[in-house]
């Protein structure tokens, strides 16, 4: 197999080019594509390929995900919930909001938490834009960034030559 993986300048995050490479391991993944439809596909394959294909795959919007705090951190809990150990694809995590954006760095603490195993789901986040322009832009957070980008699979037509610019 011919797998190309760079270690990221900032941290020891990688870009893979097979989302095979992927699927081997339950970190949280984001995924890079040109359409939303290229994005489920990829997190789809990643999931029936990975340890927890026989668990729950859920996918939700993040344009879709409440606004107001409280219904924002039910609504998390709700989605944690279904996906039941499995796997938990969020599309379009450029469009939540900033303040959903800080909740949900705490929620992704509670996920990666071993001690907690009820709330054991691997999150796989999409995009369809350049989240290093967002958060140049101001649009994005920094520290959500990373969050998500432990694991990042660009979709062919988003593939790039180096892990800056996921």
């Amino acid at each position: 197999m011919n797998v190309a993986v760079a270690e990221s300048v900032q941290s020891t995050n990688h870009i893979v080019e097979h989302e095979d490479v992927a699927a081997r391991c339950a970190a949280t993944t984001l995924i890079t594509a040109s359409t939303a439809t290229d994005v489920e596909r990829l997190a789809r394959r990643i999931h029936a390929a990975g340890s927890r294909s026989a668990l729950s795959f859920v996918q939700a919007s993040a344009a879709a995900l409440p606004v107001e705090p409280r219904a924002f951190l039910e609504t998390c809990a709700g989605l944690i919930a279904a996906a039941a150990g499995g796997t938990l694809l969020l599309t379009g995590v450029e469009e939540m909001p900033a303040f959903a954006q800080d909740r949900f760095i705490e929620t992704l603490a509670e996920l990666q938490d071993a001690r907690n195993p009820s709330v054991a789901v691997r999150l796989i986040a999409g995009t369809t834009v350049s989240l290093r322009e967002c958060i140049a832009n101001g649009a994005f957070s920094e520290r959500l960034f990373y969050r998500l980008n432990v694991i990042h699979v660009a979709g062919k037509d988003a593939r790039v030559s180096s892990a800056s610019s996921a």
